[in-house]
């Protein structure tokens, strides 16, 4: 299924570490991931998504398919769920090798929401300029469907060139959902590092790769496709495609390939 993902504001090429707060600070433990929100912020969190200007942008939001033609005929209102949840996506001083680097940097928090015609969405909000901002409305729910299996104490981490996610807890990182891997595989800290570190390794920036100009070097991708035409209520801010530049992870001479288990599913 693709997923269709909105932006409410630019993320530039200064890196998503550096837009997040310092997310991808080294932490003593690997296993650890970087940036985790504190109850202060996730209550933060929790106030930037019930702001009218929120509401109002949800109830303009219209993603193409029949299910939500279906929602929008029965008279649906826009709403924002109560939960939150960390979503981290590999670090890139993990796959590179540097000691003490957390496998997964801080990459959004997610809210369960509902567009104005009924359909399903995800608010991920992150640090802006000092406070937590919406800064995309993804289709679906999946991050939560995900947090339904993760493990106590564990936290979600997603690999975005091939569009996986893992449930990682201590030294384990576990299989939820990887294109081509049985679901509840696990992997040791150390190969799974040795695996991404194969795949990425030499597509850092800064490489051969990297000053190549292809496609950008070791950026992030969001594995999901762009919207057609959304909906966008006056006064709401300009929707772009989402593409996070700078902080993260592309492989770019293989992304055709990469990217397409992702955007079939």
């Amino acid at each position: 299924m693709i997923r269709t993902v909105l932006r409410a504001v630019a993320i530039t090429a200064i890196g998503l570490a550096a837009v997040l707060g310092g997310a991808g600070a080294a932490s003593a433990d690997p296993s650890t991931p970087a940036g985790q929100p504190t109850a202060q912020e996730l209550q933060a969190v929790r106030a930037a998504v019930g702001t009218p200007q929120v509401q109002q942008q949800l109830a303009g939001v219209h993603y193409p398919g029949a299910a939500a033609r279906a929602n929008a005929a029965q008279g649906q209102t826009a709403s924002v769920g109560g939960q939150t949840l960390p979503v981290y996506q590999l670090g890139k001083d993990f796959v590179a090798g540097v000691a003490g680097a957390p496998i997964g940097d801080l990459a959004y928090v997610a809210v369960p929401a509902r567009t104005g015609d009924g359909a399903t969405a995800t608010l991920w909000t992150a640090r802006q300029a000092g406070s937590w901002q919406v800064v995309n409305i993804a289709s679906g729910d999946r991050e939560f469907s995900f947090a339904g299996a993760l493990p106590a104490g564990s936290f979600l981490l997603h690999e975005p060139q091939i569009d996986a996610w893992y449930a990682v807890s201590g030294g384990v990182v576990r299989v939820l959902d990887v294109p081509g891997v049985a679901t509840g595989t696990v992997y040791g800290l150390a190969d799974y590092q040795r695996a991404v570190a194969d795949r990425y390794a030499d597509k850092q920036p800064g490489s051969a790769y990297a000053r190549q100009g292809r496609a950008g070097g070791f950026d992030v991708l969001s594995g999901r496709d762009a919207p057609t035409s959304p909906g966008q209520p006056a006064g709401a801010p300009a929707w772009l495609p989402f593409l996070l530049l700078g902080g993260g992870l592309l492989v770019a001479g293989a992304a055709t390939a990469l990217l397409r288990p992702a955007l079939r599913r």
